[in-house]
């Protein structure tokens, strides 16, 4: 199990599960397509409980970037019976991949038909980058998987949200902000870096929500249009409800937003209450 795991309170009736390893398809040190050979086979090594999970409601995804590989289980509470999202987590094998040899074979041929899949509307060289080429792809062996696996094991992220922990009431101290007058626009500044993530992450939420026009990040805060902003305090209950929805569904996107190694750790994006401290700042310019 790895040493890095953190459990973040995240307000929604979905419990999320994020493993971060530190290899891409870009890494150096290992070889083409490795990575995303290694999403494969966790995915695979662990889907007795991943089944389980897929059977009843939640889902699961992997994806590999080009430094690094995260798979990402979703599960409405309780997904996995009576056993916690900790328990979930000690039952994860991130250590080595106890595959037989058809199952290996098996996952192979699944990554040569993702291959000509992609193929349909990618470049060769893209694909090769990413997975391998075909060649490289039929000479994959476990071994040199579970090789690489134990070098970076030390240095898998674990994160874990969930309403069942503690909300810190800490995340909101974090949300320093100030919020100038500039004629038809309010524009909200964020005062560190958490800050400004957090304003990131409203511009790109409520562009989604449909917000196209009247809000825009910029390098120096976040632009609302007075109109939008009237609209939006006006209606807030409504859209923050819509918006916890739609982060869930869209939760890889957004949690992107949030350096898991800042000190503070948190996920604690509740519209609701961001905005209405954006209000109360807002107010004070009156």
């Amino acid at each position: 199990m790895s040493k890095n795991i953190y459990k973040l309170f995240y307000d929604s009736q979905i419990d999320i599960v994020k493993i971060i390893l530190p290899i891409g398809f870009d890494s150096q040190n290992i070889g083409r397509g490795y990575a995303h050979l290694i999403e494969h086979l966790i995915i695979r090594n662990n889907y007795d409980i991943l089944g389980k999970i897929e059977f009843s409601g939640g889902w699961f995804n992997g994806t590999t970037r080009e430094n690094n590989t995260e798979i990402v289980i979703y599960s409405v509470s309780n997904d996995y019976g009576s056993t916690t999202i900790d328990e979930l987590v000690k039952s994860i094998e991130l250590y080595k991949f106890n595959l037989t040899k058809k199952d290996f074979e098996d996952e192979i041929e699944v990554i040569k038909k993702e291959y000509k899949t992609l193929m349909m509307n990618n470049s060769q060289h893209d694909i090769n980058q990413r997975i391998g080429d075909l060649s490289q792809i039929c000479k994959f062996d476990i071994d040199e998987a579970n090789s690489i696996l134990e070098k970076v094991h030390e240095k898998i992220k674990i994160i874990m949200f969930s309403k069942r922990y503690i909300k810190s009431n800490s995340s909101f101290r974090c949300f320093d902000i100030q919020v100038l007058d500039a004629n038809k626009d309010y524009i909200i500044k964020g005062n560190n870096k958490y800050s400004y993530a957090k304003l990131k992450l409203i511009s790109s939420v409520l562009f989604d929500e449909g917000y196209v026009d009247g809000i825009k990040i910029l390098n120096d805060g976040l632009y609302v249009e007075k109109n939008i902003y009237k609209n939006i305090t006006a209606n807030l209950k409504n859209i923050a409800n819509r918006l916890k929805i739609l982060v869930s569904l869209s939760f890889s996107k957004y949690n992107l937003y949030f350096d898991i190694d800042d000190e503070e750790k948190k996920f604690d994006f509740d519209f609701y209450e961001l905005w209405r401290e954006i209000s109360a700042k807002e107010k004070s310019l009156r």
